[in-house]
């Protein structure tokens, strides 16, 4: 769908953080709507469910080959969450730490938070960047942040999460990318051509 900022030019430093919401954008089904538990997940078909599994696989290996923090901020159920992770990309990557869900706000998976994914992308920021609550206005530039919901992304934007893309039909997938990577500064950051689909 595109990138949803207030500046139009390529950015001249590349964001540390990169920020995914789960059911519709990591995946191409909504796991939560879909009533799928956590013992559910290890009979998936993972080509079915994740969007683009090969893409992301690579592009998660790279960002941290470059020394990029990844995150998952979604208002589903954490345990669904991390047993996919763990197949997609391998046990360690998403973990507890870099999995937002609102259960570790104070609320229950499977329900929106006050103020949409704007507490969870605060959160991180200062976790994964080591950001103090008075460097996080300064910080917030840094992240890159994919969603399918046009509220999340646009509640992001109004917060200074500027680099907030809005993710179409098709989740995250390689031809999402390849449309909104310039105009985060990005375009030369994952070739595709050197897929590494290993992971089981």
């Amino acid at each position: 769908m595109g990138v949803v900022k207030k500046r139009d030019s390529c950015l001249s430093i590349r964001p540390k953080l990169i920020v995914w919401d789960f059911d519709l954008t990591v995946l191409s089904i909504h796991s939560w709507a879909a009533g799928i538990r956590q013992k559910d997940v290890a009979d998936r078909t993972l080509y079915d469910d994740v969007a683009d599994l090969a893409f992301f696989r690579h592009f998660v290996q790279r960002a941290l080959e470059q020394g990029f923090a990844v995150a998952i901020a979604s208002f589903g159920q954490y345990e669904v969450i991390q047993a996919y992770m763990d197949r997609i990309v391998g046990r360690g990557v998403f973990n507890r730490e870099n999995i937002a869900t609102p259960s570790k706000f104070g609320s229950k998976d499977g329900r929106a938070l006050r103020g949409g994914k704007v507490p969870m992308l605060k959160s991180l920021a200062c976790k994964m960047l080591r950001a103090s609550p008075q460097e996080l206005s300064l910080r917030k530039s840094d992240i890159i942040f994919f969603d399918d919901s046009w509220d999340n992304v646009c509640g992001a934007i109004e917060n200074g999460f500027i680099h907030s893309v809005l993710v179409d039909c098709r989740g995250f997938c390689e031809q999402l990318w390849n449309e909104v990577k310039c105009p985060l500064g990005m375009d030369n950051f994952c070739d595709a051509s050197k897929l590494d689909d290993s992971l089981a």
